[in-house]
């Protein structure tokens, strides 16, 4: 089980990182956050006790002008405890101990997660060392030996969420394609196999890409890049503006993914052979979150890549973006003017889409027709026109802009800038 706020407080009180007052602080705000959350239960999925902790902004013994961290903390109950603080990195999990040693419901419940085996003992992270019951229940679980590890309790959920989640609905996908099918798509599936066989190898692509979503989503990433290998697949993200490698997929298992992927984008399963472009609109927290779906045919299969458009990232006001005070004046009075053009120019991701939505956001109200043209909508607002670039239907952004001309404008924003 977690520690409890009032536990995590005292172990931070013996290795003096909190004082008396600060740890009746803790413990007045937890009793606060059970209140107000009718009981406990509703923080069983959550570190509690570190949420608490992080939250009040008590000063880092190590940095003075920093705050008081969960690795601080984890790393304070492992000196209270005399063992060894872990990092889990959920990259170097070994999925088949795992699934072998542990259930999902049992690591999550109890805090603990195995990470591997050194020199015959299981090496084993957890949350809470004191709780000697767990413990012992998972050793006579395993009958071996286990060399106990403290990690940070989000840590430890991260490590849960990435392997029970993405990694085991990869997993299970793989086996259950693997079946001497050579599978296209997830169409073909739904045509040779009965039943019961589609609704569980379609669910587990389903929350394989499900996870994948919420993981960027929760990294704050700005792209998800799908790359065919000969042998595998890499997932990675761009988070910060660097690529991290997140997950290797097996080449079996991507066809399927980006039949879904596809499907939800509603673009074209059945065609492989030339580029294509599609949207999807996800929900998370309340909010609506957009995807640009990109699919490249390269060497060994499809390349796929999500834009990820947050709207608390996509528009913003024109301050929080960056400008010097002296260029935010110049700026402003630039789209005030009643008349010009105004061109945004820069490298992929540098944030001309967001420079732009910020501006038309920022003098957008209701003696003023706003119309985009844009290719795809990048973020669907109600305070504006939004037109769609369809070549199929001949509308491209020199048409598109002709006919506009017409509709009354008062400002027009062009998503792009392609032809003469």
């Amino acid at each position: 089980m977690s520690l409890s706020p009032k536990q995590l407080a005292e172990i931070l009180e013996r290795q003096g990182l909190l004082n008396t007052d600060q740890v009746s602080q803790v413990i007045k705000e937890s009793k606060q956050a059970r209140a107000e959350e009718n009981g406990y239960r509703a923080y069983e999925q959550h570190a509690l006790g570190y949420e608490i902790v992080q939250r009040l902004q008590f000063p880092s013994a190590g940095d003075p002008s920093g705050v008081l961290g969960d690795i601080e903390i984890a790393k304070a109950v492992a000196t209270d405890a005399d063992l060894e603080f872990v990092r889990i990195d959920p990259l170097d999990l070994d999925a088949d101990l795992i699934e072998s040693r542990m259930s999902r419901p049992f690591a999550k419940r109890h805090r603990m997660l195995p990470l591997g085996m050194h020199d015959g003992r299981l090496q084993v992270a957890c949350a809470n060392p004191y709780d000697i019951e767990s413990i012992d229940s998972f050793r006579r679980i395993v009958e071996r030996d286990i060399d106990l590890l403290v990690a940070s309790e989000p840590d430890i959920l991260k490590g849960i969420n990435e392997f029970y989640g993405l990694r085991h609905s990869v997993k299970r996908a793989e086996r259950d394609l693997s079946q001497g099918i050579d599978l296209g798509n997830l169409e073909a599936l739904v045509r040779m196999k009965d039943e019961a066989e589609i609704e569980s190898s379609d669910q587990h692509i389903v929350n394989a890409v499900e996870f994948m979503l919420q993981h960027a989503y929760d990294t704050r990433a700005s792209d998800i890049h799908i790359e065919p290998k000969r042998e595998a697949c890499l997932i990675r993200f761009r988070i910060d503006g660097v690529l991290h490698d997140i997950q290797t997929v097996p080449k079996i298992v991507h066809k399927a993914v980006v039949s879904r992927i596809k499907t939800m984008s509603r673009l074209d399963i059945a065609e492989k052979r030339r580029p294509q472009d599609g949207r999807v609109k996800t929900q998370r927290g309340g909010k609506e979150i957009e995807l640009r779906v990109s699919t490249l045919p390269v060497a060994f299969g499809e390349k796929l890549v999500l834009r990820i458009f947050d709207p608390e990232v996509l528009i913003q006001d024109l301050p929080s973006l960056g400008f010097y005070p002296d260029e935010l004046e110049l700026f402003n009075d630039f789209i005030t003017r009643p008349h010009g053009i105004i061109l945004v120019t820069g490298p992929t991701g540098s944030g001309k889409t967001t420079t732009l939505y910020s501006a038309i956001t920022e003098i957008s109200c209701q003696e003023l027709n706003i119309t985009t043209i844009e290719d795809p909508i990048e973020m669907v607002s109600p305070d504006f026109n939004q037109t769609a670039v369809n070549l199929k239907a001949g509308v491209t952004f020199a048409s598109a802009l002709r006919h506009i001309l017409r509709q009354d404008p008062d400002i027009i924003m062009v998503g792009e800038i392609r032809d003469p």
